[in-house]
């Protein structure tokens, strides 16, 4: 599994993944945990970089799992969108 040395697994320790090299370039892996799932995609061209995590695995706060996923990818830039059925009373920035 390619996700060891990366930090991905570290997202969600416990998760049972599979992921996938694609030929030339990029990556997937998918990730279930305890009902949920979190999916992330990588296409590295120095072009066109991109990397995308998506989950709707609950957690009291996201901030951690945040600052995780920015810590594999370490980008320049990242744009974060939360959906909720329930209220959200506030949201920071740093």
């Amino acid at each position: 599994m390619r996700v060891q040395n990366s930090g991905i697994a570290n997202l969600f320790p416990e998760a049972q993944l599979d992921d996938f090299l694609f030929d030339p370039l990029g990556y997937s892996v998918n990730g279930i945990l305890d009902g949920g799932y979190f999916t992330l995609h990588v296409t590295p061209q120095s072009s066109c970089s991109y990397a995308s995590f998506e989950t709707n695995i609950l957690l009291p706060s996201y901030t951690e799992l945040i600052e995780k996923v920015v810590n594999v990818f370490k980008p320049g830039r990242a744009t974060i969108s939360v959906f909720s059925n329930d209220p959200v009373t506030s949201i920071h920035s740093r």
